[in-house]
């Protein structure tokens, strides 16, 4: 089921794969490299044998729905778990919403069963199956609606049905971007097809830059990432402009952050802003002592090119110099006076 190799052929050299990229994805379970060979399995067949009931919609026992392996995009981390908590709640508190079904296809399991695997809806699926354990003896009895994907439906339909049936909770930022990476390097799709099929998933054509960037970020970065330490974009930044620099850059960066007491990376604190900061704060004295090694006996005896240098740097700063400002400007206004009064007509 799984293509483990990177078809390079298939991926422009700006987004390529790489095995660092491959270890971020594995690091949380997930994978972009995936090819289903999906062929519609019996339907109506699979679901009068499981007893399922007959109908376009299909009460399933939530212990019989499976899923494909590696085909879901959740990071099954607390976070995720805390949520499907509170969803297993409203199913006990209120049943499963029969409008909102799970979307499944059937296809047989390892040893040739027919069976029914969930495409759409993988967090209720997970939730019913909580729901219905929490039971006991009595969740046996639980069914929850499901709807056959249409035997039309192809493969790269169902990796798209990703993305457009998770409305109500949307992928966090590094599940869309390994959606982005499957779709561009396993299903040979262009950035113009996926933005279009993918709609307000992703903002702009920089942000999808960004994802594809990040899907092959190392495990470090995904971690940032996906702990809300760091924004796509900023994480792509960093990895654009240090590339193999960029996890120890950032670990900088994220020591410079924690030294002011934040936990998010921002561009202020990469190792590059933080160095221009500092320099900036101590301008005015690099200025003032620039200034005294100017006046210093000893300045002549430097390199007459050094000495033009520094000259030459310091009549720029000079310009800007309060008092010289000021006074260009009452010379300004001296001139101004001038022309008025030569244009005033003489007293009689």
């Amino acid at each position: 089921m799984e293509n483990t190799t990177v078809d390079t052929a298939q991926v422009s050299d700006d987004f390529a794969l790489t095995q660092e990229g491959l270890a971020g994805m594995q690091s949380v379970g997930l994978t972009a490299l995936i090819q289903l060979d999906y062929v519609p399995g019996p339907g109506k067949a699979t679901m009068k044998a499981h007893n399922f009931g007959k109908n376009d919609i299909y009460m399933a026992d939530p212990s019989q729905i499976f899923v494909l392996e590696g085909f879901n995009l959740r990071i099954k981390d607390d976070e995720y778990w805390t949520g499907i908590e509170a969803l297993a709640d409203s199913m006990e508190a209120e049943g499963f919403y029969e409008d909102k079904p799970i979307a499944v296809i059937v296809r047989p399991d390892n040893e040739g069963v027919q069976r029914i695997y969930a495409v759409e809806g993988g967090r209720r699926r997970d939730a019913a199956q909580l729901w219905q354990k929490r039971k006991g003896e009595d969740g046996k009895d639980i069914r929850v609606p499901v709807v056959i994907k249409k035997r039309t439906t192809s493969e790269l339909d169902l990796i798209y049905g990703l993305g457009r049936g998770n409305d109500s909770v949307h992928f966090r930022p590094y599940e869309l971007a390994v959606l982005v990476r499957r779709l561009y390097s396993s299903y040979n799709q262009s950035k113009d097809q996926i933005m279009t099929r993918l709609g307000s998933l992703i903002e702009s054509a920089s942000y999808f830059d960004s994802l594809l960037t990040v899907s092959g970020a190392p495990p470090y970065i995904v971690d940032l990432i996906i702990n809300n330490k760091i924004s796509v974009t900023e994480a792509a930044n960093a990895m654009r402009t240090h590339g193999g620099n960029a996890v120890s850059m950032l670990k900088a960066a994220e020591a410079n952050a924690n030294a002011e007491g934040k936990t998010r990376i921002t561009a202020r604190f990469m190792p590059e802003k933080a160095f221009k900061n500092a320099v900036n704060k101590q301008a005015v004295k690099f200025y003032e002592s620039a200034k005294q090694i100017q006046a210093d006996p000893g300045f002549a005896s430097l390199s007459l090119e050094n000495q033009e240098k520094l000259t030459a740097l310091l009549n720029l700063i000079k310009e800007e110099e309060p008092e010289a400002q000021l006074k260009a400007a009452e010379e300004g206004d001296s001139d101004k006076q001038m022309d008025i009064d030569d244009r005033l007509p003489l007293a009689s």
